[in-house]
């Protein structure tokens, strides 16, 4: 799993390095939920955020002021391998009058839901 989530991340990088949309999961098919590739929660954030800037029609410039921050800190926070604090990520969001709610699922490694918990 380890690889193919490595080419999502690659391919959902080259669409945020190109300007492209990113297509959301509808969710519409869950029949093979525990084959899916996990991707981690500041990637999904990241591409929300991306998808949020997307949505405004800005330029990066206008971004990063409105965030408050510096356009390198606007790559950095659209480079899904950069680890960027999570806190970082949220107040970009806040800065944008958007709000964060989160849902944790844990699983064990085999798959099966152990423990869930919304905010």
């Amino acid at each position: 799993r380890g690889i193919a989530a490595d080419a999502i991340r690659n391919a959902i990088q080259a669409r945020i390095d190109y300007g492209d949309d990113i297509p959301i999961d509808t969710g519409a098919d869950r029949s093979t939920a525990l084959d899916a590739v996990v991707l981690s929660p500041l990637i999904h954030l990241k591409v929300a955020l991306y998808i949020e800037f997307k949505k405004m029609g800005i330029s990066k410039s206008e971004f990063a002021r409105r965030i408050g921050v510096t356009q390198t800190n606007v790559g950095r926070l659209s480079d899904l391998s950069h680890e960027s604090r999570f806190d970082v990520v949220i107040t970009a969001f806040e800065r944008l009058g958007l709000r964060v709610d989160s849902v944790v699922r844990i699983h064990s490694a085999g798959g099966r839901q152990i423990q869930s918990a919304s905010r």
